[in-house]
């Protein structure tokens, strides 16, 4: 019996092609601050390629290294020319990491941008931006335990730690130096797994 799988093909094709058109920009996969932002680095690898290095594995993974993660003047690497992503400028990857002690470890990642932080807000009106401290955060999230799941943080606030055995994820958005950096940032009880699973780049470098 002849199948016609035409109409199977062009469904495929117009599927892949959707995709791909709804595929998320670099600055929305990194504020959902979750670890498809490195598949979203390996997608764009192509572009971000021609201005700074991108590292990849074979499971679709990509992430970029900056000179030093544990030292804040070297957490940085510029890009050669700046990636324009809806009429924001970016200009670098930050990377950083900070162990505090009792108080927990932190660690920081996402993109300097040129624009000021209000014009960024204004671009991302579905971030729901409000201010904290020195900067502005969205998406708050809290994790109570080790085997927690991540659940909504209204009551998030910059600058205190996270109780003991519990760690907090958020979007943040600052500025430095005269530019913008927007970031994801998970904070506090950060054990091995929620690391993989958070940043699973860092398992394939076997970085800290």
């Amino acid at each position: 019996m002849k199948m016609d799988f035409a109409p199977a093909i062009s469904a495929l094709v117009l599927t892949a092609l959707t995709s791909t058109a709804n595929a998320a920009t670099l600055t929305e996969s990194l504020m959902q601050c979750t670890s498809s932002f490195f598949n979203a680095l390996y997608e764009h690898r192509a572009e971000l390629g021609k201005v700074v290095k991108v590292e990849r594995d074979a499971n679709a993974l990509a992430w970029i290294i900056v000179p030093d993660r544990a030292e804040r003047a070297k957490a940085t690497i510029a890009f050669s020319k700046p990636v324009i992503e809806n009429g924001l400028h970016l200009t670098g990857f930050y990377d950083h990491y900070l162990d505090l002690g009792e108080e927990g470890t932190y660690y920081f990642w996402g993109f300097e941008i040129d624009e000021s932080r209000e014009k960024i807000m204004a671009a991302t009106p579905q971030a729901g931006w409000r201010k904290s401290g020195d900067y502005y955060i969205s998406n708050p999230q809290i994790k109570l335990t080790a085997t927690g799941t991540w659940q909504p943080n209204p009551a998030a606030a910059l600058g205190i730690a996270p109780a003991p055995g519990s760690a907090e994820k958020v979007v943040m958005l600052g500025d430095e130096d005269g530019k913008s950096l927007l970031m994801c940032s998970i904070q506090g009880g950060v054990d091995d797994a929620l690391l993989r699973q958070e940043r699973p780049d860092l398992a394939r470098r076997g970085a800290q």
